[in-house]
């Protein structure tokens, strides 16, 4: 028997039934992604208010590019909250040496000034600051927070990598600080002089020195510059104070899943703030060249500044944060802008309260 079969034919045949199959699929697929388990929990704390009073944070990796210089470093910070009144920060930073610190490295290798036939190395890149912040506003919000659910049998397989982690939202309470910030800061690096009279359009700076020693430097001579030296380099600071707001969240809560899942916490503290920046003390150093000494007074500064920021941590014994700011600092004119990178591991935190109750029989 001869079968004539006519593959389009069957195919245009097939079409109604593979439409059905297709459509069926296409709404059971999103309904099926969109399903939701109904996890119970309880609640172990939801405490915003009961935080640890004092982090101790070590800052083993802080990178910091600004007009001036660029480094990288490390950094030790303190804070502490006075209960619903106050919290004051201290930080100091630098980096970690010469081969870590482009103003010291290039002032090493490139730099012929001299003091007694020695080469002048700058100085390393540092900084530091107190801030006081007064907790204009402090109060209390409920709020919803996305909590992650995890199996401790994850860790056992792939799967965590794998899939789209399960969550749920979870009603929670959120505390809000509205600050008032001030307190003092210093910053320091080398500077290469030469870049500076470029950009500020100065043409030479005057020396005191013998009659004999030509005592005009001009950044475009090749005989003040010879080939292979690029520049001179000095060392410039600037002190002054942080005057701004910010505006903080802090969620201190737990809970514990009444299924197979692991108890999950969120005890972030989030800050973020802005301040202008105004330092009425910028120096920098005199420096000697050929048997020179040279007045670098005549280069300008800029006073005024800014800078925005965010620092993150968590409400724990031993955890971990992160910061970063970028603005425009006083200091050397036309080479203001700057932004820094902070990672924060470990933090150590404590309440400062070590008295436990006692109860009679």
């Amino acid at each position: 028997m001869n079968l004539n079969i006519n593959p389009t034919a069957v195919l245009m045949a097939r079409i109604p039934f593979i439409s059905t199959v297709l459509l069926g699929l296409l709404f059971h697929i999103p309904a099926f992604a969109q399903s939701v388990k109904s996890v119970t929990y309880d609640e172990l704390y939801d405490e915003p208010y009961e935080i640890n009073k004092l982090f101790m944070k070590l800052q083993p990796v802080i990178t910091e590019y600004n007009s001036i210089n660029m480094y990288v470093g490390f950094g030790l910070e303190a804070e502490y909250y006075h209960e619903s009144l106050l919290d004051i920060k201290a930080n100091f930073r630098r980096s970690y040496g010469q081969k870590f610190d482009l103003m010291q490295d290039l002032s090493s290798k490139n730099n012929i000034q001299t003091v007694n036939n020695i080469p002048t190395v700058t100085k390393a890149a540092m900084s530091g600051e107190l801030i006081g912040t007064y907790h204009i506003k402090d109060f209390e919000k409920d709020t919803e927070t996305k909590m992650i659910l995890y199996r401790s049998s994850y860790r056992r397989s792939n799967k965590w990598r794998s899939k789209v982690p399960d969550h749920i939202k979870v009603p929670s309470k959120v505390r809000k600080i509205i600050g008032g910030r001030f307190g003092p800061y210093f910053q320091g690096s080398g500077m290469d002089v030469r870049l500076a009279m470029d950009k500020q359009g100065i043409e030479s700076l005057q020396g005191a020195g013998p009659e004999n020693v030509d005592q005009t430097l001009t950044p475009n001579d090749p005989n003040q510059f010879p080939d292979g030296v690029p520049s001179l380099y000095t060392n410039q600071s600037s002190l002054g104070f942080a005057l701004g707001g910010s505006l903080s969240w802090i969620k201190n809560f737990a809970i514990k899943p009444t299924r197979t899942f692991a108890s999950t916490a969120s005890d972030m503290i989030i800050t973020t703030y802005f301040d202008v920046l105004i330092a009425p003390w910028n120096t920098i150093e005199n420096f000697n060249y050929k048997g020179v000494e040279y007045d670098a007074s005549v280069i300008k500064h800029t006073a005024v500044g800014f800078r925005a920021g965010v620092d993150g941590k968590f409400n724990r014994e031993f955890g971990w944060g992160y910061g970063a700011e970028m603005g425009m600092r006083p200091g050397v004119q036309k080479q203001t802008f700057f932004a820094v990178i902070k990672i924060s591991i470990p933090i150590f935190s404590t309440n400062l309260n070590h008295e436990v109750e006692a109860f009679s029989k």
